[in-house]
C-alpha cells in the first residue's frame, strides 16, 4: 500500500529496491511499482522516511502478469483566506 499524502518523493524507496520494481519522480511526484518485478522483500517499506509503504496481504505474494501501479501526488489545496 502507498500514501501519497505521506510521501516526499525522495526515492530511498527506489534505491532500496533489489530489483527496479519501483520508479519515483521528484518533480512531477509521481510514483510507480511493476509488480511483475517486486518480489515483496519489504526493503522499500524499512527504508522509507515518511513510512508511506506498507506491504499488505494482497502484495503478498509476486505477480505474474506486468502490471504497473502508478500514484501522483495529491493537488495542493487552495490557501484558507
Amino acid at each position: 500500500m502507498f500514501d501519497a499524502d505521506s510521501c516526499v518523493f525522495c526515492t530511498v524507496c527506489a534505491k532500496k529496491c533489489p530489483t527496479g520494481a519501483l520508479s519515483v519522480s521528484r518533480s512531477p511526484k509521481k510514483w510507480s511499482i511493476d509488480r511483475l518485478l517486486c518480489i515483496s522483500c519489504g526493503y522499500c517499506v524499512e527504508a522509507c522516511p515518511k513510512k508511506s509503504l506498507e506491504l499488505t496481504a494482497s502484495h503478498g505474494s509476486p505477480a505474474v502478469t506486468k502490471d504497473r501501479e502508478f500514484h501522483e501526488a495529491p493537488a495542493p489545496k487552495p490557501a484558507a483566506r
